[in-house]
């Protein structure tokens, strides 16, 4: 064989060879956690304005905002750290991650839930019991979240609104301004 040939047959080796392990790489988690860790950020602004839009805020007991979790506490971290700088800062307002089975124990009322980690069902269906009982709110950026129960998220379509469990909000009794429900999607 020629060394011509030889270096072409090499070549086209490595050629296969890289082109499998691209296609091998998980490419698609690469772009779904891109999407989530937006659908995130996005969220926290939105979970922000829907804080300020509780027209009851005032009078609750409640003055942390609390980043829940199943495992990945590093995440809602993350988040609680994204929120807190880009928020006005409240000196009577703390932020706090915290594992969903502590939330769920706890006597004292939150002042906000962010679900910062994507549930399975049973946790979903644990903390929406828990925020319609203690009457807080809670938000997801997770798609299929609200449709599930959690009060608010985001509605990603031509624009990207608020999104608002009507049922959650009536069953949480939490008075939301009307200006801010105009502007949300409402599921119900």
């Amino acid at each position: 064989m020629s060394p011509g040939k030889h270096k072409t047959r090499l070549a086209r080796f490595l050629q296969c060879l890289l082109l499998s392990l691209v296609l091998s790489f998980p490419s698609h988690s690469l772009v779904a956690d891109a999407f989530s860790d937006r659908r995130a950020y996005v969220g926290l602004k939105l979970f922000r304005t829907l804080l300020a839009a509780d027209l009851d805020a005032p009078g609750k007991s409640g003055n942390t905002i609390y980043f829940v979790y199943a495992t990945d506490q590093a995440l809602a971290e993350q988040h609680a750290k994204q929120y807190a700088d880009n928020a006005p800062k409240a000196e009577d307002i703390s932020l706090e991650t915290i594992p969903l089975e502590r939330l769920i124990s706890q006597k004292t009322q939150a002042g906000g839930v962010f679900v910062s980690q994507k549930l399975n069902g049973l946790e979903l269906d644990t903390l929406v019991n828990y925020a319609k009982r203690q009457h807080v709110i809670t938000f997801s950026p997770y798609e299929g979240d609200v449709e599930a129960g959690v009060l608010g998220g985001l509605a990603v379509e031509a624009t990207i609104k608020p999104y608002i469990n009507v049922n959650t909000l009536s069953l949480s009794a939490v008075n939301i301004k009307s200006f801010y429900l105009k502007v949300a999607k409402l599921y119900e």
